[in-house]
């Protein structure tokens, strides 16, 4: 019976050169390993800090947006309505510069000079633009009323010619007078009372009739 004999393997001296070497490259890669770590690292703060100031911008921007919708609150309160022209009415105007609205009341003979006025919502007085909104007068009795527009379109010379009453109207900018408050009632020229004569009593029953004309 044969028995196999075991043989061991040599022993192998260890390669220091290369064991040296080996070091280096673990060493080195270790090295790179934890220089790219710290770079990640490095990366990921500034990703974080850019986050989190993109966060306070974003905290930032609804602030100034609630205190912009704020000041428009405020804005919308403290600015003045718009004004609009809703309404416009007949002027007549006196040779003294004196300006009466209607109804109105002439005497045969007496002239005025018709124009047109404009008002807001709140009834304050409002410039027209007559070049933009040229007005048309209308006079219901010429008998009554002669009408002669100026050489300013927006003017009507207005003469009360006989007893009577006649309705001034007017239209502008889309808008028309009200007949009611344009009624006007010419009537005639009155008479006033006039002292012509006097007499005297004279004493003894004698009489004396003196005129004296004024």
């Amino acid at each position: 019976m044969s028995h196999k004999q075991h043989h061991n393997p040599p022993n192998i001296p260890p390669n220091t050169k290369e064991e040296k070497l080996l070091k280096e490259l673990l060493t080195e890669l270790k090295e790179v390993v934890l220089l790219q770590k710290a770079e990640v690292a490095a990366e990921i703060e500034q990703i974080r800090l850019q986050l989190e100031e993109s966060r306070l911008l974003r905290q930032e921007l609804r602030s100034l947006r609630g205190i912009l919708e704020e000041l428009k609150e405020i804005e919308l309160d403290v600015r003045p309505p718009v004004k609009t022209l809703t309404s416009i009415k007949i002027a007549l105007t006196k040779v003294t510069g004196e300006i009466m609205f209607g109804p109105f009341t002439l005497k045969v003979g007496d002239t005025r000079v018709a124009s047109v006025k404009g008002f807001d919502q709140d009834g304050n007085e409002m410039v027209i633009d007559f070049v933009a909104n040229p007005v048309s007068f209308s006079n219901s009795d010429g008998s009554v009323l002669g009408a002669v527009l100026e050489s300013d379109p927006s003017l009507a010379d207005i003469t009360a010619l006989a007893k009577g009453t006649s309705t001034l109207g007017a239209t502008c900018a889309g808008l028309s007078t009200n007949d009611a408050d344009n009624l006007v009632t010419v009537t005639e020229v009155g008479t006033t009372p006039v002292l012509t004569t006097i007499k005297l009593d004279l004493a003894g029953g004698n009489s004396a009739a003196a005129k004296k004309t004024l």
